[in-house]
């Protein structure tokens, strides 16, 4: 069973961004109100007019020859237009504003232009009433004009609109509204804030999400986040360009990096639909990845004005939409494949992001209706969804892997409850077993003791008394010895010392009346030791064993006057320990005859994690030593 990963600053960085999203919905959506206007009297929207190619200035008469009827609006991406060109309307009878005699009294009439490309001038009648920019700076704005007022009706008005463009998606000239200048105002600062406060709202709400993400991603080394916080910074370079680029860059240029921004966004955007699905797509990686790279020089084109790098740069926005919409379409498929929530609601979210986007590429570049020249991009719609979608996918997500995460703990939590009980059954079953073992070992150890030691001695001090050839101070010396083993034997079934130290002096205690009858003379050079280890009355019962053994092999084997206890601490060296030393006889370690007793006790001192160290030959007595680290890990 594997544990989803999911920590509680990333709940918490989700949640964040749940908060920028909204406020990014509510920023995006407080200019819709502005949209609605109710129908104004007094305004009339002329959509027809004559053109000609060229500036039309004073004096001088359009030719009829080269003029041609127009239908407004006019983009000149599908009429084949560039450079400058002249727009003559005749405006119509201005009824309400000679209602009155007195002009004061009059209504002031204006013109109101939604969208053209740079205005070179606006010429009423014989009036130059408006001029600005030239056929190489773009502004792609709409214009307000406040007409004189002429009382006199003796002819009609004659509007001429000289125009210049380089033939892109913002040159051309939209329908235009005449009338009340009261009421065209009233339209035109509702448009201006629709636009323009949209627009800003989306950038702002898009340059908070993308340095937000970006930290969120920086802290939690999150690769899904860095591509939000990708996808959220193009959207809002793209905003930054079209609506401020006309300042910043060439004309060409900034068209160029309005597609750049916006294609790479797109293919972005596939990348974390992917990754949202747990799906990889190489192939398509792969395209878009040499997509992504493939847009510098483009751009770079654009800015020296290369020839054929504005179609380069189209080409390769429009590939990008291809390779964008093929994540959707995986997605689509994975959906039909294994219905779930959140893949239904992350293919309706990128359905919605793609139409949104391409019915703005169908109105910008494609469609040949001429209100497409007047249509509101839905660029903002489609970021505000992208980030609601990615917004609500993350917080299912997060919900789902917190629901996850506790069904798993609990699930995690009976069964180490489980492995505990099954662990401590075992232990239980394995104590038992090793005292049961120790408890075997000691009465066979017992039984030995008894046979080898007092058993034996015991046999021979009855074959002497019906021998009748043992004297009365010898057999009473014998039954000393033999009391002697008893009590060491009982001292060793119980023992009572609290450490090394107190043990040894027991033994000096009990040993003392045994090695004066062997005629041993004993050295005792034990000091305290400077070891951290705490020794348990187990280990201290196998020591006591361990050094009684070795006192009575010296006793029966070595043939020893004099016997050197002490004890060492090392801190060099880190270890401490007994040192047990004999002017005896000495014998051959390594030899089988070195018996059973000296296996025995290094048997116990490696059970106890004690070093054993034996150094003895034939002649020159005998030396022992048992240690231990000062240290314990």
């Amino acid at each position: 069973m594997a544990a989803p990963v999911m920590s509680v600053a990333m709940a918490r960085a989700m949640a964040l961004l749940a908060i920028l999203a909204g406020l990014s919905v509510v920023l995006g959506g407080v200019m819709l109100p502005l949209t609605w206007q109710p129908a104004a009297r007094g305004i009339t929207w002329i959509r027809a007019a004559d053109v000609t190619p060229g500036a039309w200035g004073p004096g001088r008469a359009m030719d009829r020859r080269v003029a041609s009827p127009a239908r407004l609006p006019d983009p000149w991406r599908m009429s084949g237009r560039s450079d400058t060109w002249t727009y003559h309307i005749v405006l119509p009878d201005q009824a309400g504003a000679d209602a009155h005699s007195d002009s004061s009294l009059a209504t002031t009439q204006g013109l109101w232009i939604p969208r053209a490309s740079t205005l070179v001038a606006i010429w009423l009648d014989d009036q130059l009433i408006a001029g600005m920019g030239s056929a190489h700076t773009i502004a792609d704005k709409p214009w307000l004009l406040s007409l004189p007022h002429t009382p006199e009706r003796a002819r009609p008005r004659h509007v001429h609109i000289v125009v210049a463009g380089q033939g892109g998606r913002a040159s051309g000239l939209s329908s235009i509204a005449y009338g009340s200048l009261t009421e065209l105002e009233s339209r035109h600062e509702a448009r201006e804030a629709l636009l323009m406060g949209g627009g800003l709202s989306v950038f702002t709400a898009t340059l908070i999400m993308s340095l937000g993400s970006g930290w969120v991603a920086y802290h939690l080394r999150s690769r899904a986040v860095g591509l939000f916080s990708c996808i959220t910074l193009l959207m809002s370079l793209r905003e930054a360009l079209v609506f401020w680029g006309a300042g910043w860059f060439p004309a060409q240029a900034g068209e160029s990096m309005v597609y750049a921004s916006a294609g790479a966004a797109f293919l972005v955007s596939g990348f974390l639909l992917l990754r949202y699905i747990d799906r990889r797509a190489p192939l398509w990686q792969t395209g878009s990845k040499v997509l992504l790279l493939v847009v510098l020089p483009a751009v770079a084109a654009s800015f020296l004005e290369v020839p054929g790098g504005q179609e380069a740069m189209w080409l390769w926005y429009c590939m990008s939409h291809v390779l964008g919409l093929w994540p959707t379409a995986i997605v689509a498929w994975e959906v039909l494949k294994s219905p779930s929530a959140k893949r239904t609601l992350i293919l309706l979210s990128a359905v919605g992001v793609s139409a949104c986007t391409l019915l703005d590429d169908w109105h910008a570049f494609i469609s040949s209706a001429p209100s497409s020249y007047e249509f509101l991009r839905l660029a903002p719609v489609a970021s505000v969804s992208a980030l609601l979608s990615v917004v609500v996918t993350t917080y299912i997500r997060v919900s789902g892997a917190l629901v996850a995460e506790e069904r798993f703990k609990v699930d995690l939590q009976v069964e180490v409850d489980r492995q505990r009980l099954e662990l401590e059954r075992l232990h239980a079953a394995v104590q038992e077993k090793a005292k049961t073992e120790a408890a075997f070992r000691e009465r066979s150890r017992i039984a030995r003791d008894l046979h080898d030691g007092l058993g034996s001695q015991l046999v021979h001090i009855l074959s002497d008394v019906e021998a009748d050839d043992v004297g009365k101070a010898d057999l009473v010396a014998e039954l000393k010895d033999l009391l002697d083993q008893l009590r060491l034997t009982m001292d060793a079934l119980d023992p009572v010392a609290k450490d090394v130290i107190d043990l040894l002096a027991q033994i000096r205690y009990r040993l003392r009346d045994r090695w004066q009858r062997a005629g041993i003379t004993l050295t005792w050079a034990v000091t305290p030791l400077a070891s951290d280890r705490r020794f348990t009355p187990e280990d201290l019962a196998s020591l006591q064993r361990m050094l009684y053994e070795i006192f009575a092999n010296i006793v029966k084997h070595a043939k020893a006057t004099h016997v050197t206890v002490r004890t060492f601490s090392d801190a060099a060296h880190d270890v401490c320990g007994i040192a047990i030393s004999d002017d005896g006889i000495g014998f051959a370690p390594a030899a089988e005859h070195a018996g059973r007793g000296m296996h025995n006790i290094a048997s116990r001192a490696r059970d106890m994690g004690l070093s054993m160290q034996v150094d003895s030959g034939h002649g020159r007595g005998a030396r022992l030593s048992l240690s231990w680290p000062l240290r314990q890990l």
